[in-house]
């Protein structure tokens, strides 16, 4: 249902020109146009559309167009309208063709700073899907397989090969990286392809199968031996592949501001094959994701409130709906001491350059939100919802404060075709949306204070939007965290980062394993994710195996049962003193023992060095102040004392210790 009206250019001046123009309120109607305008309220439902303008030849410059808005759109020729009441498709500038500024390398132009005029109306922003695709999250089955139909369930490895273009990753940066890396070190060190995806399937079972170090796989222990992972490569051999693995010439040429430069390979190949795999998909998802880490690094961030505090930043764009990771770029730290503006708006629009009139739908929080991010996308012909701020630059002042509202009011202003959404539950929500009307609410149940009982809410249906699709980076960091590779990595940071985006890569194999079985059902019950995990990792490591020798039989050399049948301990006697003091014994064996025994206060003066060398005088003072410890000292030890002359002439006490015993023996 529409109603068809004529307005001039003349009295859109006059009306935006009035006195009452600058309070946020509507445009004045009359009696009939107010109750045209109420009843159509409710047929309007959860999409409302603008209709474009009607070009009549014979109407000339009285053209109509047909509004189904709560707000009149202003018909007219496009061509005499001012530029701010024109449609997103007349303004939307070419990105197909580049500017002369762009071609040319020059600076680009400055945009204009954006005025944002809030009102009790909406009138929605009209879209183009151009290059919507055929179908949302739709699996590449050129990479999956030549022909167009698949006869049976591609394996895991298969999968996770085309997921991750595994071959070309391997090939081209692991292996010949980490041969040049070693080179330049002056190392010998050679590895071939297949040892590279054997070791990295190692790491994959370290997932599952944890043990309390890296070394517990290798041990001898009948209930702590792994020959699975012995029989593959020796210890020696996995510790110096690890050590090896490198992804860039250091000695090459790289972006001297680029923080991130030791893992730039990898950051372009993950996100170019996590794109060509699998098309976009309509709801997605953008937020922070932490790599754990505790060494010393620039790019290492603290975030307080979070299961992972300290470690690397990653910004991601991921399916709200099943967690895969379409692309991500690290946070490379502050460059400068000044404060960082427009973060979240820079990383928000990095992250959907490729997704402009494709018909997407991304959802942030309220660290990257705003109304200026929001008609940006707009403009770019992106839908975006999000939380926000109630603080940032341009938002709406006619909204009521906190505590006028009660739980399940609802107050609403729109401006340039964005909605502000302002709903209270236990606390206010504040929601910004260039799609989302702000005219539906649902129902939902909230529990009463004190009380066992629940009671309906209404709810702006914007919120229900919201939490639905927001959880995308959650549920894939959420998912790889069940098996991760946790090893320690406090000075190459950049193994932390690379065993992180491999455990994200089995992540995405394993949804593309899903929606393969959902097109052609060849498991009637897929396979689970610790399932399909496992079975990557034993085809990663397949027959392979570089050891020369056999996994050591004996279950501890002699030296190791004696240490833990009968550990060693000192046979020195000990006597208290007023001070604690470093056991001189425990010190050489390394162990940490703090003592009240005045023996090794008397030990520590007299091994100081090879040779004890007091002069003979303090010699004489020192054996009146000990006295018979000291004689005890002397005749346990069989310290022989004898003079000797310094280039001064001087007589010197030189000490000779004469082996006792394993367990006091030491060197004075």
């Amino acid at each position: 249902m529409a109603r068809h009206f004529h307005i001039d250019d003349d009295e859109i001046i006059q009306y935006l020109n009035a006195d009452n123009s600058g309070d946020e309120t509507i445009l004045v109607f009359d009696t009939e146009d107010q109750e045209f305008l109420e009843g159509d309220a409710d047929e309007i439902g959860t999409d409302v559309i603008i209709e474009p303008p009607v070009n009549d030849k014979n109407s000339g410059s009285d053209n109509a167009s047909a509004v189904t808005s709560p707000e009149p759109a202003v018909p007219g020729p496009s061509g005499h309208r001012p530029k701010w009441m024109r449609s997103a498709v007349e303004t939307m500038p070419d990105t197909n063709n580049s500017s002369p500024s762009s071609a040319t390398g020059a600076a680009p132009e400055e945009r204009p700073p954006i005025t944002f005029t809030w009102r009790k109306s909406y009138r929605p922003f009209l879209f183009r899907d151009d290059k919507k695709p055929q179908a949302y999250g739709q699996v590449n089955m050129d990479k999956i397989s030549d022909s167009e139909t698949l006869d049976a369930m591609p394996a895991p490895l298969h999968i996770f090969q085309a997921a991750v273009q595994f071959d070309k990753l391997v090939e081209e940066i692991l292996v010949p990286e980490s041969i040049r890396y070693m080179q330049q070190k002056g190392n010998t060190f050679s590895i071939e392809p297949a040892e590279m995806k054997a070791f990295i399937g190692m790491n994959l079972v370290m997932n599952y199968h944890v043990l309390p170090s890296l070394r517990s796989y290798w041990s001898t222990q009948p209930d702590m031996a792994v020959p699975y992972i012995a029989q593959v490569m020796p210890l020696q051999r996995f510790e110096a592949v690890r050590a090896a693995l490198h992804f860039i010439d250091n000695n090459g040429w790289h972006d001297p501001d680029d923080r991130a430069w030791k893992v730039r390979p990898l950051i372009v190949h993950f996100n170019a094959a996590f794109q060509d795999i699998l098309s976009i998909s309509e709801e997605q998802s953008i937020d922070e994701h932490m790599i754990k880490f505790k060494g010393h690094n620039i790019m290492r961030q603290y975030v307080k409130g979070k299961p992972i505090k300290w470690g690397f930043k990653m910004w991601c764009r991921c399916d709200a709906r099943t967690g895969y990771l379409y692309q991500f770029e690290p946070y490379l730290g502050k460059k400068a001491q000044h404060v960082e503006h427009n973060l979240g708006e820079s990383v928000i629009l990095h992250l959907t350059e490729s997704l402009p009139r494709t018909g997407c739908q991304v959802f942030f929080d309220n660290f990257f939100n705003s109304p200026n991010l929001q008609y940006i996308l707009a403009e770019k012909d992106i839908r975006a919802c999000g939380t926000v701020r109630a603080n940032r630059r341009n938002m709406p002042n006619c909204l009521p404060i906190d505590k006028n509202m009660k739980r399940g009011d609802i107050s609403a202003a729109s401006s340039r075709g964005i909605a502000c959404v302002k709903w209270k539950d236990s606390r206010s929500v504040v929601m910004l949306s260039n799609f989302i009307s702000p005219i539906p609410t649902i129902t939902v149940k909230r529990r009463v204070a004190e009380s066992a009982n629940k009671v309906d809410v209404r709810c702006p249906l914007v919120i229900q939007k919201y939490n639905q699709h927001m959880g995308g980076v959650d549920l894939m960091a959420q998912t790889k965290v069940t098996y991760e590779v946790d090893r320690k990595a406090r000075i190459k940071y950049y193994l932390r980062i690379f065993f992180d985006l491999v455990d994200i890569s089995v992540n995405n194999a394993y949804i593309i394993y899903l929606k393969i079985n959902e097109i052609y059902h060849f498991h009637d019950t897929p396979m689970k994710w610790i399932e399909f995990r496992a079975a990557l990792a034993r085809s990663l490591i397949s027959d392979f195996s570089c050891r020369q020798r056999s996994i050591p039989t004996n279950i501890q050399t002699q030296r190791r049962t004696q240490m833990a049948t009968n550990p060693r301990k000192p046979e020195h006697t000990m006597k208290k003193t007023e001070k604690r003091k470093r056991c001189y014994y425990c010190a050489q064996k390394k162990i940490e023992n703090r003592t009240d025994n005045d023996k090794s206060k008397l030990e520590s003066k007299m091994a100081t060095s090879r040779y004890f060398t007091p002069t003979y005088a303090g010699y004489s003072s020192l054996m009146k102040e000990q006295g018979s410890l000291y004689k005890e000292l002397m005749v346990k030890d069989t310290i022989v004392p004898k003079l000797d002359s310094d280039a001064a002439g001087q007589n010197i006490l030189v000490g000779t210790h004469i082996e006792c015993g394993e367990n006091e023996g030491r060197q004075a």
